[in-house]
């Protein structure tokens, strides 16, 4: 267990700090038995070609073997590419959290071992940050509701679902009644965010509807570096930012035009199948969304959505991504 702000690495960004071990030697030892297996088949085929007996055949053979290594070349690159996308944006998404003023945040495992906290938990939790606990089972068995609370984080370890939980936190003699959230991170899987904040700012905070200015800082700085077509979009269907690429396809080139305006009025298709009803669900991929530019003009694509927990109000952003169908 390493206390990253303790060592030199700024907690905003999270995915410098790396706490997630990937796996990446598997993949790139995968992809290297598989060119020498198709450079191995390339000159078998190429001794082979006398008892072959026809030229065409080795041929065909040969061009065979390279396009399939070209193929899954393709394929390795654009899986890279799309989950380097997806983490950078979770990560800065989560960084903005931990930047907040909340009692305590951390990132644990589906073993409840904890992988990043930051200094408000090691303030309210010294003892327990020494040793290699099971941290948020012994936060829990210390609230009012034990039983209810650990059925509660099972559900949450188990069934991957956001629960949140009711506990007391003793500090500096006094009692802290607070809620603590469980939220599973959709990428990479086997992760949970857990952040507590006293009872009485939770219950404010629930009637706080606007995103804080540093989630919408970072939503907007990601989301306009991207060359494919993505957007993303608050509870309320409203556009939050957008790519260069997405305003060419609604044929906008002023990104005031649409954002901060319903999804709703971009599109050419009823309020009851309009893109948003994903959002009761983690993801929703390959939904058909005929968009109507400012011109008039029909655009048929598919689009893929993921639903993305974020900033100190717990409010959820859902970035989308969009190809032409």
């Amino acid at each position: 267990m390493v206390r990253y702000y303790e060592v030199g690495i700024d907690p905003r960004f999270i995915a410098e700090s790396d706490f997630v071990h990937r796996k990446r030697h598997g993949t790139v030892t995968r992809c290297i038995v598989y060119y020498l297996a198709g450079i191995f088949s390339l000159f078998c085929l190429y001794f082979m070609r006398n008892i072959i007996g026809h030229d065409l055949v080795y041929l065909g053979a040969s061009v065979g073997v390279l396009l399939l290594l070209m193929f899954y070349s393709i394929g390795y690159v654009q899986r890279n590419l799309d989950l380097v996308t997806s983490i950078e944006f979770q990560n800065a998404l989560f960084s903005s959290a931990f930047r907040e003023g909340k009692l305590f945040s951390m990132i644990v495992g589906n073993n409840d071992q904890m992988y990043y906290a930051d200094p408000g938990f090691y303030r309210m939790f010294p003892d327990l940050a020494k040793r290699n606990a099971q941290v948020v089972d012994e936060i829990v068995k210390n609230s009012e509701h034990v039983q209810e609370n650990l059925e509660k984080l099972n559900k949450a370890f188990v069934e991957r679902t956001t629960q949140a939980l009711d506990i007391f936190v003793e500090h500096d003699a006094q009692i802290i009644k607070a809620r603590m959230l469980i939220i599973p991170l959709p990428r990479p899987s086997g992760y949970f965010f857990v952040s507590a904040r006293k009872f009485w700012e939770q219950r404010a905070s629930d009637q706080y509807d606007a995103l804080s200015p540093e989630t919408l800082h970072v939503v907007n700085s990601l989301v306009g570096s991207m060359d494919d077509m993505t957007y993303v979009v608050n509870e309320q269907g409203t556009l939050v930012a957008a790519s260069s690429a997405f305003l060419d396809l609604l044929e906008h080139s002023n990104m005031n035009d649409v954002i901060h305006k319903p999804v709703l009025e971009l599109l050419d298709q009823p309020q009851d199948h309009h893109p948003m009803q994903f959002l009761a669900h983690n993801v929703h991929e390959g939904k058909h969304v005929v968009w109507r530019s400012k011109e008039g003009n029909i655009r048929h694509t598919k689009v893929m959505h993921k639903r993305f927990n974020s900033d100190k109000r717990n409010h959820a952003l859902i970035l989308g991504k969009v190809v032409m169908a």
